[in-house]
């Protein structure tokens, strides 16, 4: 049953995530359990078990911010696989910043599922894309923790 739920769970975040972003944070959010496991390839302080809400919250506060830094975004080649109980999902998120530099950066991320919710996220990410993550979301008008500064060298 696991490998049904996350392949049901794939097509909806597939076709959300072929939409575009509003629809794919929407949709993410609500397959959210009521607590999952978050962890971030490097580690992050913010890993570890969070609650489900409070992981909707964050989600719908770092989409906003996006929006805000890269008001036309849009989301290409987008990828969603099942392994089992897990479903990869790699898009490009695409725009301009309001400074005119264009931005394609990568989200990739392995969720597993039990029972159609997601019980942990795992964010992979490379020191380019960390910068370029810090960059985006520093546009957006989010404060960047210390620690993830430091991570990619922005001090």
């Amino acid at each position: 049953m696991t490998r049904a739920d996350a392949t049901k769970v794939a097509e909806q975040l597939e076709t959300a995530f072929k939409t575009g972003p509003e629809v794919a944070q929407t949709v993410l959010a609500s397959l959210y359990a009521d607590q999952l496991e978050l962890h971030h390839v490097p580690a992050l302080p913010s890993d570890g078990t969070v609650n489900g809400a409070r992981m909707r919250a964050a989600s719908g506060m770092e989409a906003a911010a996006i929006k805000n830094a890269i008001p036309d975004q849009y989301y290409d080649d987008v990828t969603v696989e099942v392994d089992g109980e897990r479903v990869h999902i790699k898009v490009w998120i695409r725009g301009t910043l309001a400074t005119g530099k264009a931005v394609r950066l990568v989200s990739d991320m392995f969720c597993t599922v039990r029972a159609g919710h997601i019980v942990a996220m795992e964010h992979v990410m490379d020191n380019d894309t960390m910068a370029a993550w810090a960059e985006v979301a520093k546009a957006g008008g989010l404060k960047i923790p210390e620690a993830f500064v430091n991570q990619v060298g922005h001090g």
